[in-house]
């Protein structure tokens, strides 16, 4: 594990490594705790045995737009490019989603239609 992984810990709370060697982990968290507050990061020390790696995937277009913006608030150059360039793929992969299953249903009534 190294700084700016994700890791999921054994009660299945999402993590990023702050810091990590063999013997202790310092993990941080991004907190908002009331709605007008700034985001801060909290962090705690897990040992790494008890911490899983994950990848950031499954997220709907407004969740990854919350994390670009929270990327932004961090000023973090990377992950923002990396959560961009997975919004532009969601973008895609749904549009060729929303392409396919309108081209399988103009198929399916031009099939009846002929019968």
């Amino acid at each position: 594990m190294k700084p700016g992984d994700w890791v999921i810990d054994k009660e299945g709370y999402l993590f990023f490594i702050d810091e990590c060697n063999t013997v202790v982990a310092r993990v941080g968290c991004f907190v908002k705790k009331t709605e007008d507050s700034d985001i801060e990061i909290e962090t705690e020390l897990i040992f790494p045995e008890e911490l899983k790696s994950t990848e950031l995937e499954g997220y709907s277009e407004e969740e990854i737009t919350f994390l670009i913006n929270l990327a932004l608030d961090t000023n973090d150059k990377q992950w923002f490019d990396e959560l961009t360039a997975k919004l532009k793929q969601l973008k895609v992969e749904e549009k060729r989603s929303l392409y396919e299953s309108n081209g399988a249903n103009r198929r399916s009534y031009e099939t009846k239609r002929a019968h």
